[in-house]
């Protein structure tokens, strides 16, 4: 969440304290400390709403990703997997630890590791094009 804080653009920030009535303005909502982030998470697992946003996503989202996951079985990863992740974007070291593990465990992993690029690393035509190929490929050897 603080890469995410630290990361968004000013613009971004400016037409998030706009208020929701008001043309572009967005419905995002940054905690500001470490407790107000603990006390915000807090509230998305008490109040399972559609309706509520925390940084974008909707309570019921962070609820779900915080109770109803399970840890991944990376041993039960059979299936060639594709993982794209851009090197700038706050999720990296979650990215980077999940392919570790699962290539510790067998699982056939391939690592797009794209650098200088933010969470929009899924709008880069090169990276779309890649990513096709390499399902092309796999589609290929069965």
């Amino acid at each position: 969440m603080q890469d995410m804080i630290q990361n968004t653009p000013w613009y971004i920030k400016l037409r998030a304290q706009l208020p929701s009535w008001m043309p572009y303005s967005l419905d995002l909502y940054f905690p500001k400390s470490r407790k107000n982030h603990d006390n915000a998470m807090d509230e998305t697992i008490k109040n399972l709403s559609a309706d509520l946003k925390l940084a974008g996503m909707t309570y019921k989202y962070h609820a779900d990703a915080l109770n109803s996951y399970p840890k991944p079985a990376y041993g039960k990863i059979k299936t060639p997997y594709l993982v794209v992740a851009g090197t700038k974007d706050s999720i990296i070291d979650s990215s980077d630890a999940f392919v570790q593990k699962a290539k510790e465990m067998g699982a056939p992993i391939t690592y797009m590791r794209i650098s200088n690029m933010d969470h929009y690393v899924r709008k880069k035509e090169d990276v779309i094009n890649d990513s096709f190929a390499w399902l092309k490929k796999q589609l290929g050897s069965y």
